[in-house]
């Protein structure tokens, strides 16, 4: 085999683990999300079973932003609506957003951050 064909076999090896990883990325900040809805779900079910809402009032939550806080009241997501479009952030015990979603006219983005909060990966 040549240094040519080991090179060629190489890229297109990455390029397949490249594909796979976006996958994986996109499908967890899919389940997060699915994960976030439940709970924001939960919440309002939480409510009826306590007596505070009937059932029938409550089948549709409308809101432009949900914030979701930790025990000590700390912001660790954001799912809002923004001028672009919807946009999703979870943020780490420091504040600082590490994984965000959107959707925009051109397309949705997905965005992972590192621990000073500079992009180190996106896609597309």
């Amino acid at each position: 085999m040549t240094t040519e064909e080991r090179l060629e076999t190489l890229e297109r090896e990455l390029a397949r683990a490249k594909r796979g990883n976006r996958r994986m990325v996109l499908a967890g900040a899919g389940l997060l999300l699915g994960l976030f809805a439940l709970l924001v779900a939960g919440r309002s079910i939480t409510g009826v079973a306590q007596g505070q809402e009937k059932a029938a009032d409550k089948k549709v939550i409308r809101a432009n932003e949900f914030v979701l806080l930790d025990e000590q009241g700390r912001e660790r997501g954001r799912l809002a609506v923004l001028k672009d479009g919807p946009w999703l952030s979870l943020y780490d015990e420091k504040g600082i957003p590490r994984i965000m979603l959107t959707m925009t006219n051109d397309g949705p983005r997905l965005f992972l951050s590192g621990e000073n909060g500079k992009v180190i990966w996106r896609a597309p």
